[in-house]
């Protein structure tokens, strides 16, 4: 109890005895006096909206009506809270999160996806009896030096493995699949398709396409490549502007040298 006289009980800590109103008078030196209360606040008074019980908190209205009324909306009936004991979606066994659903579930009905199983959640430095990690896209147990070096992670591998970061950046740079890249690599033994050596730096060949279709330095629809090209030859065939009559006049020009 507050131990100025006719105080109701402290809520929260005490202050030398005090409410926190009675110990902010005292802490600037004002004689200590009864605290006006906002209405129906101290007296456990109901909200005035007809059918809500919830505690007055300002202007007779409890917090929810109060707020509605602030931001200038209809006073309307409060949506009643609804308790979940987990997510909504069938064989989900999360926490519930929102709406019904776990995080991992709302966020797919945030973003308009249909919902579906969440993928699980993997520890990246688990490993197998014979000591090999399980590459998140392909889900295949591989030895660790398939997987790219990444001080990032916990296990220090990256969590795709090398095929699936190649496959994935193909897809995205190019439109081929790395079974693509390989199948045409083979299809030009091995060498690049032009001068017919491999890379002389022993990079992989890049892969040519025309960029009349896809001007964009590095990427391409994938209806436009063309071949696989050794490093100096793709960036040749770049500077000479992919013109043939350039070509043409370039070789005439090295012949008569």
């Amino acid at each position: 109890m507050c131990a100025f006289d006719g105080c109701g009980p402290i809520a929260g800590r005490p202050r030398r005895g005090l409410c926190q109103a009675h110990y902010e008078q005292q802490r600037k030196g004002l004689p200590l006096a009864p605290v006006r209360w906002r209405r129906g606040a101290k007296d456990g008074a109901t909200c005035s909206f007809g059918g809500c019980t919830k505690q007055v908190q300002s202007v007779g209205l409890c917090s929810g009506h109060y707020e509605q009324r602030k931001r200038g909306r209809p006073l309307a009936p409060l949506r009643e809270r609804v308790s979940y004991d987990g997510c909504g979606f069938d064989g989900c066994e999360n926490a519930h999160s929102s709406r019904g659903y776990c995080s991992g579930h709302y966020g797919q009905v945030v973003e308009g996806r249909d919902l579906a199983p969440l993928r699980e959640v993997r520890n990246p430095a688990a490993r197998d009896d014979a000591g090999r990690k399980q590459c998140r896209a392909c889900d295949v147990w591989l030895a660790p030096d398939e997987f790219s070096r990444d001080r990032h992670h916990s296990d220090g591998f990256k969590r795709e493995c090398k095929r699936c970061v190649r496959d994935r950046y193909l897809r995205r740079q190019y439109g081929l699949t790395a079974d693509r890249f390989d199948e045409m690599l083979a299809q030009q033994d091995g060498v690049c398709a032009v001068c017919g050596a491999p890379d002389p730096a022993g990079r992989e060949l890049a892969v040519d396409h025309d960029h009349a279709c896809c001007p964009t330095p590095g990427q391409s629809c994938g209806a436009c490549v063309r071949g696989l090209l050794c490093w100096p030859c793709n960036v040749g065939i770049g500077h000479l502007r992919d013109d043939p009559e350039i070509l043409k006049a370039a070789a005439s020009y090295l012949a008569a040298a």
